[in-house]
């Protein structure tokens, strides 16, 4: 049996090995990955002579090389040339019976994305389908594209290679089959790939932080009634950074900061330590940061199997749980001062349950949302799960205000909207099937399915909407002073309360959008911040923020590394990690300490 080996782990794969003869025996061609599917890091091809009775490794072409390989290979032998010919991530590749390689075509794989394994017709044109967008190509064997056509369907994913049959050309995706007659349309780039002038990319950006801008000026102008909103915004930020008011006194400060730097130290290390360290492959700090920073600057392609990684699996993961951290923690201090109940978490809303009820119906049904994502969708299911949660929320505010809209009502309403929500998330997990557990895997918690693509939709709004309570800290301290008494400080505390809990809930569905349900931290890193810094919010949101990053950093590191070949739930290590140290903190500062 032979096999490939990369650094002590063997690979293998299920596609079909191809065979072409050599004179007297024959070369063997197979392809290998890493087991990871569509998120394959490792993979290549391997080539072998096989002379009747037995296999003689020859050449090991990998993925650190020709990029990443996810489909099958597709043998040709003419014009001088005796091998297969392969869809890679970095391009098309002819590889010889001798393992010589020749990149015939850059363009196709790189823009496009193909999965499938190209067909070859007549020994002279290769057809090829992409993976996203389902277009049809044709090309020389010498790597020109002449022809193409667009999919008629909606644009789904297609990995199955294309049938040519008499001149007609069969394809399909994940909505079904289509034909094109005769030979395809001549192919031009302006008709797929026209780039996007520079100039409207900006005019983009520009209506987006206008809109976002109007949109905080209208909050804070008829929400909270500020006469003049950006001036008093920024009287309040250089007031919280530089001002005399911002803590009682300079021994505060000085613990503060001392506090923060500690929190923004251990969160580097143990940052550093999840890029270093995996379940396989443990890399040294050097040799890490090196890699990282290749990686970057090669903008992600062409990457070697250390660069792919650091910069496809391990930053996005550490960036990931570094916001999420952060978000829960400032969620949960909103969350306990609004309603001011200690127990509180950012879950109380009933976020957690309706979010995890959407999630779940995705998963375990295969909802399309009328076709218009994948079944399985990670997208579909991140915002199935924030609407979820929203809409949970929505109506424990609705039952709460009903009751009184007191804290108690607020907490009540939670627990009982959750309730509904959790009985019909039950009645679905029985109908789940096979389905059970990836369900389970996401209401458990998992940074697994974090990459570039939607890193950014959990990190920008999560660091924002956690910036937005600092701007309001002396608010929730008058807050913790009773309706009647903030009142004759100015501030109403009935739409403020309403406003901090939506702000909250938002972001918690940020939170849970792409990566599960996590608890404990909304919970318990307030209530450590209060014993190390005291109440004044002020002072303890920034001590959760460092801490709250810290801490969920460390158990996606654990919960990658403590089990060879599984990935533990994020929550229960996040509760494993923090139960002791809180219990600790408890006893020693216990009856001292005012929640």
């Amino acid at each position: 049996m032979y096999r490939t080996v990369i650094k002590d782990t063997p690979y293998g794969a299920v596609n079909t090995p191809v065979f072409v003869r050599t004179g007297s025996s024959y070369a063997v061609f197979t392809t290998y990955t890493d087991g990871r599917g569509m998120n394959t890091v490792t993979s290549g091809v391997a080539v072998y002579s096989f002379d009747g009775t037995s296999l003689t490794f020859v050449e090991d072409i990998r993925s650190d090389e020709i990029g990443s390989i996810t489909s099958y290979l597709t043998r040709y032998v003419g014009d001088g040339f005796s091998g297969v010919i392969v869809a890679a991530y970095n391009g098309v590749y002819k590889v010889g019976t001798d393992g010589s390689r020749e990149c015939i075509n850059t363009y196709l794989s790189k823009t496009y994305c193909t999965h499938s394994a190209p067909t070859l017709v007549n020994g002279k044109t290769l057809y090829f389908i992409t993976y996203s967008k389902s277009i049809l190509f044709s090309m020389t064997v010498e790597g020109k594209v002449v022809g193409s056509a667009e999919s008629p369907l909606k644009k789904q994913f297609s990995m199955a290679p294309v049938v040519v049959v008499d001149g007609r050309v069969l394809a399909g995706n994940d909505t079904g089959v289509f034909t094109v007659s005769g030979d395809l349309p001549p192919y031009t780039v302006e008709e797929y790939h026209a780039e996007t002038p520079l100039w409207e990319k900006a005019a983009l950006l520009i209506a987006v932080i206008l809109v976002i801008l109007a949109a905080l000026w209208a909050v804070m102008r008829y929400g909270l009634k500020w006469e003049h909103p950006y001036r008093e915004l920024h009287d309040r930020i250089f007031c919280y950074f530089f001002g005399e008011n911002y803590t009682h006194n300079t021994k505060s400060k000085r613990k503060l900061r001392l506090v923060v730097a500690v929190g923004i130290i251990l969160t580097s290390v143990v940052a550093l330590a999840s890029l270093c360290i995996g379940s396989e492959t443990t890399m040294g700090v050097g040799e890490a940061l090196s890699a990282a920073v290749s990686a970057i600057q090669k903008g992600g392609h062409s990457l070697t199997y250390e660069e792919m990684l650091i910069y496809n699996e391990r930053l996005p993961r550490v960036i990931a749980a570094f916001a999420v951290g952060i978000g829960l923690s400032v969620a949960g201090a909103v969350y306990q001062a609004v309603i001011k109940n200690p127990l509180v978490e950012p879950y109380i809303m009933g976020v957690s349950s309706g979010a995890g009820t959407f999630a779940v119906a995705v998963i375990t049904f295969g909802f399309t949302f009328f076709g218009f994502f994948s079944a399985g969708s990670t997208y579909l299911t991140a915002a199935s799960a924030m609407v979820g949660g929203l809409l949970a929320f929505g109506c424990t505010m609705l039952l709460a205000e009903k009751t009184g809209g007191k804290s108690i009502n607020y907490v009540l309403a939670g627990i009982v909207i959750g309730l509904v929500f959790s009985a019909l998330q039950s009645l679905m997990m029985v109908e789940a099937g096979n389905k059970v557990s990836s369900a389970l895997s996401w209401l458990y918690g998992s940074f697994a399915n974090m990459g570039w693509d939607n890193l950014w939709l959990v990190l920008i709004p999560c660091l924002a909407l956690s910036m937005v309570p600092l701007i309001w800290a002396k608010e929730l301290n008058l807050v913790l002073l009773g309706e009647d008494q903030a009142r004759q400080m100015g501030l109403d505390a009935k739409r403020f309360d309403r406003i901090m809990l939506i702000l909250a809930s938002v972001l918690t569905a940020f939170c849970v959008a792409f990566c599960g349900v996590i608890g404990f931290v909304g919970l318990v890193i307030p209530h450590l911040s209060r014993m190390i810094m005291g109440g004044d919010h002020r002072l303890m949101l920034p001590t959760a923020m460092a801490f709250g990053g810290f801490l969920m950093i460390a158990a996606d590191l654990l919960s990658r590394i403590l089990m060879t070949g599984y990935e533990l739930p994020v929550g229960a290590i996040t509760t494993i990690i923090g139960v002791p140290m809180f219990a600790y903190l408890l006893v020693r500062r216990g009856k001292s300490y005012d929640a």
